[in-house]
């Protein structure tokens, strides 16, 4: 009767599943903000960008070849904010494989506290720990694919409002070579 008594017992308590709406509702928020940082970075098409910097490093190399003393100011001007463009891509395209690979990252994490939570492994308030790491961890990531990725497009739309004078600028030094 007593191994009845325990086991029942037993059962009663490791069974019970406490109420988890709550948590399952912030680890829903959480991901609806992963998916839409996951949009926002696929919103640029980083082979396609990759491919923009190089050309824009070929551009630039022939450019520093030609020009290796002295420039008018406006084009002085110029060249300069097409090599920030350059480089604003090269920080971007850096960051892009960090970024996902973080996404990824928080993913898992929101994965593992709903199943440790809702199969009753860890305590609410170990959650509440854990979710709070992982809220701060998202919210950062997100606030920097809020800020980087309309960056990138504007660099891409400076880009190609640059490439006709660009290439006008080749094709005067190819005439004059």
């Amino acid at each position: 009767m007593r191994y009845l008594v325990a086991v029942l017992f037993l059962l009663f308590f490791s069974c019970r599943n406490i109420n988890i709406d709550k948590e399952l509702v912030l680890i829903d928020s959480l991901e609806y903000i992963i998916v839409d940082a996951e949009k926002q970075l696929g919103d640029v098409d980083i082979e396609t960008l990759k491919n923009t910097k190089k050309k824009v490093n070929a551009d630039l190399e022939v450019l520093k070849e030609y020009f290796n003393d002295s420039l008018e100011w406006d084009l002085a001007k110029f060249l300069d904010g097409y090599n920030l463009i350059n480089k604003s891509m090269g920080k971007y395209i850096k960051t892009h494989s960090y970024l996902k690979v973080e996404l990824e990252y928080s993913k898992t994490q929101l994965a593992n506290l709903r199943n440790d939570i809702s199969k009753n492994i860890l305590s609410v308030d170990s959650f509440n720990v854990y979710i709070k790491v992982e809220a701060l961890a998202i919210e950062e990531l997100a606030t920097t694919i809020n800020n980087k990725v309309p960056m990138v497009k504007n660099n891409i739309s400076r880009y190609k409002e640059s490439k006709p004078r660009i290439k006008e600028i080749l094709l005067q030094i190819a005439e004059n070579s």
